[in-house]
């Protein structure tokens, strides 16, 4: 927190963002930035706070907003370099900015009391309860989904739950837990379990703890607190910048932990140390980090760890569900198999389309059975279970030919798809003309289009794979605010 004597600096700053700051100025606030962490850190709240507060009042998504990533272009500068900098912008990006930040000075008033209430409850809510799983709470708390979160400890006794913050932050605690928003950006992790996943909008998001100071640089990375403050950090996507907590400098003792690695920090060592990366005891919250709400049966969520490339991934004794594309904008008419909920096994039907301006997510549910040289190996193998996902489900694509020419489109960035043959597709009839035989495979969209029910056979070096397209276009009610918004 800023000196609240500084009013040179938050005058400094309110210029700034008003694109009104003298260009003698300038040197002044950079040498602020430079010389004091509280001051950046005030500084990316702020900064972080007017896009937020804009786009909530528009009722948009970030990615619509046309000069958002412009406007954070200092910030996403300076933690690329590793460094407290500031560089200062001419022309049209600053005026872009300043734009929002004179909405946004219009506008608050009205906001605050038609959207969020007389109290001006988004000045204190930076973050909501979006799910839980099982959770108990310490007896003088008790949050359900939906609860609303400003600075302050929470303390989580056991089970999962997931809070997604107001500038697209999810952060997902496994019990028992003492956790601590200090601002939107800045959080507190005293003891329990954490996985975070950042956009890059977010870059600078921070996670302290007793020993360690961890600050993000866009990506998915997992913390663990045990009760004496030991703190263990991996990192499955991207890079943070980890140091001492104790250090009195922490940018000149930033260690880099990049995807696959992770580092250790506990009272008895200066510093901190690698260790063996491993995922497995973040498997409970690590599937609700990418809208995977349950899994149940032969299925399971792809383990915790680096991305891995789907098509040489394989599994005898489970069904994968692998994340792919986490948001995009359909261009055009998106051609599926399904889109009807209800049982899909007997039936024929012909291809349905996913229209174009909707925003999708989509997943690849995977059974990939390993091959071996026994050629007389005809054993039928059986698998059977559910995944239940966190948006609707309206679309699946079962049919080899389909499944690889929408891969360049909804695949994960990870795989190598080129040339790869989905050519263990479902045993489906796809069009009319095709025989009225029961399929071997079977499948169950529930009526909220939420949970999806697969059956599936396959002999040795055989398989199944569906990817599944859910809608995750931003909701708006009459007054034009999404709803994420209108929560907060």
């Amino acid at each position: 927190m800023i000196p609240a004597s500084d009013e040179q600096f938050q005058e400094l700053l309110q210029q700034y963002l008003a694109n009104t700051l003298p260009e003698h100025d300038y040197a002044l606030l950079k040498a602020k930035l430079e010389s004091s962490p509280e001051h950046f850190a005030h500084y990316l709240d702020e900064v972080s706070l007017h896009v937020s507060l804009h786009r909530f009042h528009r009722g948009l998504e970030y990615e619509e907003i046309p000069f958002a990533d412009d406007a954070l272009e200092e910030t996403r500068q300076t933690t690329a370099a590793h460094q407290h900098s500031y560089t200062p912008k001419t022309g049209r990006r600053p005026l872009l900015f300043a734009a929002a930040a004179a909405l946004l000075a219009m506008c608050s008033f009205l906001a605050f009391d038609a959207f969020f209430g007389k109290d001006s409850e988004l000045e204190a809510a930076v973050a909501i309860i979006a799910y839980e799983n099982n959770a108990m709470w310490s007896e003088t708390e008790s949050f359900e989904p939906g609860t609303k979160l400003g600075p302050g400890a929470i303390e989580l006794t056991s089970g999962i739950v997931r809070l997604d913050f107001i500038n697209g932050v999810i952060v997902t605690l496994e019990g028992p837990a003492r956790f601590e928003i200090l601002s939107q950006n800045r959080t507190l992790l005293h003891f329990g379990r954490l996985t975070a996943k950042v956009p890059p909008r977010a870059v600078g998001f921070t996670v302290e703890s007793p020993e360690m100071h961890i600050v993000d640089y866009g990506t998915v990375f997992g913390v663990n607190v045990d009760g004496a403050g030991t703190t263990e950090t991996l990192v499955f996507r991207g890079r943070v910048n980890a140091s001492k907590a104790a250090s009195e400098e922490i940018a000149a003792e930033q260690h880099a932990i990049l995807a696959g690695e992770a580092m250790r920090a506990d009272a008895a060592e200066s510093g901190l140390e690698h260790m063996v990366f491993n995922g497995e005891p973040f498997a409970s919250s690590w599937p609700v980090m990418f809208g995977i709400l349950d899994t149940d049966g032969d299925f399971q969520f792809v383990p915790p760890g680096a991305p891995h490339d789907i098509t040489s991934y394989e599994q005898d004794e489970h069904v994968i569900v692998f994340p792919e594309r986490e948001r995009i904008v359909l261009a055009s008419d998106l051609a599926v198999n399904i889109t009807q909920p209800g049982k899909h096994e007997n039936d024929w039907f012909d291809r349905a389309t996913i229209n174009a301006g909707i925003h999708v997510r989509s997943y690849l549910i995977a059974w990939q059975l390993s091959s071996v040289e026994q050629a007389t190996d005809k054993e039928v193998r059986h698998m059977s279970g559910r995944v239940v996902f966190d948006h609707p489900i309206i679309g699946l694509i079962t049919e080899g030919e389909l499944l690889g020419r929408t891969s360049g489109l909804l695949g994960d960035g990870f795989s190598n798809y080129e040339g790869f043959a989905f050519r263990h597709s479902l045993e489906l009839p796809i069009t009319r003309q095709q025989t009225k035989a029961p399929g071997a495979d079977a499948i169950v969209i529930s009526e909220d289009r939420r949970s999806l029910y697969l059956k599936f056979q396959a002999m040795r070096g055989g398989g199944d794979f569906v990817r599944v397209v859910v809608d995750v276009t931003p909701r708006k009610n009459a007054a034009g605010v999404s709803a994420v918004a209108k929560a907060l």
